[in-house]
């Protein structure tokens, strides 16, 4: 898994992911996309079709297969 975030610092909603997702020791890569520079907006555009962040890109391996039901396949 892959998240992106802008400044945590400035972002309480970019900080909420990583804060959950570190302190239950779930594994994933981050980048940080710095806000109030001039290439900010285009680079949350490379993306996030909103341009708005965080952004969790998940791999379709790491994702559970759902049945017709609602139940997961494993």
């Amino acid at each position: 898994m892959h998240l992106y975030v802008a400044n945590k610092l400035y972002s309480s909603w970019s900080l909420r992911p990583w804060l959950l997702m570190t302190a239950l020791d779930i594994p994933f890569s981050e980048t940080v996309i710095p806000m109030y520079f001039p290439d900010s907006k285009a680079r949350m555009l490379d993306v996030s079709p909103t341009g708005k962040m965080p952004v969790l890109i998940v791999p379709p391996s790491d994702m559970p297969a759902i049945g017709k039901e609602g139940k997961v396949l494993v």
